[in-house]
């Protein structure tokens, strides 16, 4: 009886292994690299806003300053139909490390997207220095 149980789960295995097979192979296309400090390093989820517009953030980077940067909001526009397929990245905000305006930067969560506002949080800022919740209004088009 344990022989037929363990047969049957054998070849149910055998099964799913060979669906998996014959489905292909996975694709996967780069849209961006991140190539500089100046455009971001290390960069977390990204969200996906109007008109396959990308958004996302990065930890470090950025032109706000210190050794590494403090992070970026970018956007990642999709290449126009027809063409070679070039994503372009715009970086929307550097943050800047400084307190005065509270927000020091090291973003640690993806943006989220409301209303065509992007919304995100850093690990460095605020009174104590343990972070802030920003919000942050891409140009209009």
């Amino acid at each position: 009886m344990r022989t037929l149980q363990l047969l049957a789960l054998a070849a149910a295995l055998g099964v799913v292994l060979l669906a998996l097979a014959s489905a292909g192979e996975a694709h996967v296309t780069k849209l961006h690299i991140f190539g500089n400090l100046t455009d971001g390093a290390n960069p977390g989820g990204i969200v996906a806003g109007p008109n396959g517009v990308f958004y996302g953030v990065t930890a470090y980077g950025g032109t706000g300053g210190g050794v590494y940067g403090y992070g970026t909001v970018f956007e990642l526009q999709p290449p126009p139909s027809g063409s070679d397929g070039t994503w372009t990245e715009t970086v929307l905000y550097s943050f800047t490390g400084q307190n005065g305006e509270g927000i020091v930067g090291y973003p640690v969560t993806p943006v989220i997207s409301a209303n065509g506002v992007l919304y995100g949080a850093t690990s460095g800022g605020g009174i104590s220095g343990s972070g802030t919740v920003f919000e942050l209004q891409p140009p209009s088009a």
